[in-house]
């Protein structure tokens, strides 16, 4: 999950660099980002609940991700 918060807030910091003094105009994408962000992180610890797994931080949706970079 923490994964995930990182390329969040580095894609943010990307969008908001070239234009620090418009941030309301991306203010809505930035939190349309972080909430479909939240709710993919809270839909893999459910359904890694259903299965059976630990709800544990590597259970997110970027688990298999974080399996290959190791």
């Amino acid at each position: 999950h923490r994964l995930l918060l990182a390329g969040g807030l580095a894609l943010t910091g990307h969008w908001f660099a070239p234009w620090p003094y418009d941030v309301p105009l991306d203010l809505p994408l930035a939190v349309l980002m972080f909430g479909s962000l939240i709710s993919l992180g809270w839909r893999g610890r459910q359904a890694s609940r259903d299965i059976g797994y630990p709800p544990d931080a590597r259970a997110t949706v970027g688990s298999s991700r974080a399996v290959q970079d190791r």
